[in-house]
């Protein structure tokens, strides 16, 4: 049953259902986990076409993109090579190449030899765009011409597409430390407030005030950061890279903390906590 689970599914962007698709998906992972049956499934799920989509382009496990998910990734990559899918590829082999320490080049080079980008969706494209960015830090002329590619690209997003893009390439800048450029990319989104319709949104901007709180940092604004980051809720973070926003988290807190005296300090989180439940 569970190699064949994905035949049973419906579409879920036929439906407009995502959240059910997401918690699924979110609950899925965390059981094979458990259970010790996710290696099992990866030769089932990295080519179905509908697990290709919620599991591995939807649900992107950055914080086991070293176990399981890498895994997944290379039977996905073997079974679509779509453009978008291999875009997508390439800026996820560069994430795994940048934190374990390997060459990025190859991943870079394919990445700025892509080509044709109107049919892309917006998240990969966003992941290419940080990625460029940091490739191109030395290079003033590259770093202005992306910086007005990234300006063109989140224009016409909506107001949550262009969060959550900016979330995806203030990450990728903020792992690197090329801290000159997260104001820059800020600068192009709207600091709006979450409706409480809408639980993505809601994630997006919770997550997206670290990098707005660390800019503040970057202006000497300590106490505004710890304002912000006091509003920081742990338990809307993206389930898929948990691990990796709250070590950000936690980042930008110490540097706040150690900006303010005792008793205006912002609040730790415990990077451990399980929030599967």
């Amino acid at each position: 049953f569970l190699e064949s689970f994905f035949d049973y599914l419906p579409d879920f962007e036929k439906t407009k259902d995502l959240s059910m698709m997401y918690f699924l998906m979110h609950n899925l992972v965390i059981g094979l986990k458990q259970t010790g049956m996710i290696d099992h499934m990866i030769p089932f799920y990295g080519s179905h076409p509908k697990a290709q989509l919620y599991l591995v382009e939807w649900f992107v496990d950055e914080d086991n993109l070293d176990g399981y998910y890498y895994d997944l990734l290379q039977v996905y990559h073997q079974h679509k090579t779509d453009p978008q899918a291999l875009l997508f590829y390439y800026c996820m082999m560069y994430q795994h190449a940048m934190a374990s320490n390997q060459p990025l080049t190859p991943w870079a080079e394919k990445i700025r030899n892509f080509g044709d980008l109107d049919s892309i969706h917006h998240t990969p494209r966003a992941r290419r765009l940080g990625i460029l960015l940091c490739e191109a830090i030395d290079n003033q002329q590259a770093l202005d011409e992306l910086l007005s590619e990234t300006a063109d690209f989140l224009t016409p997003l909506s107001s949550d597409g262009k969060c959550v893009s900016g979330l995806y390439i203030c990450r990728v800048l903020f792992k690197k430390r090329f801290d000159t450029l997260i104001p820059k990319v800020l600068a192009l989104i709207p600091d709006q407030q979450h409706t409480g319709k809408d639980i993505f949104e809601i994630i997006h901007i919770n997550q997206l005030s670290i990098y707005r709180a660390f800019n503040l940092c970057l202006s000497s604004k300590y106490r505004e950061a710890s304002q912000l980051l006091s509003a920081f809720k742990p338990m809307y973070v993206d389930a898929f890279m948990q691990q990796s926003i709250i070590h950000d988290f936690e980042i930008v807190s110490a540097l706040t903390n150690s900006q303010l005296p005792s008793g205006a300090q912002s609040t730790q989180v415990d990077g451990q906590a399980d929030y599967s439940s």
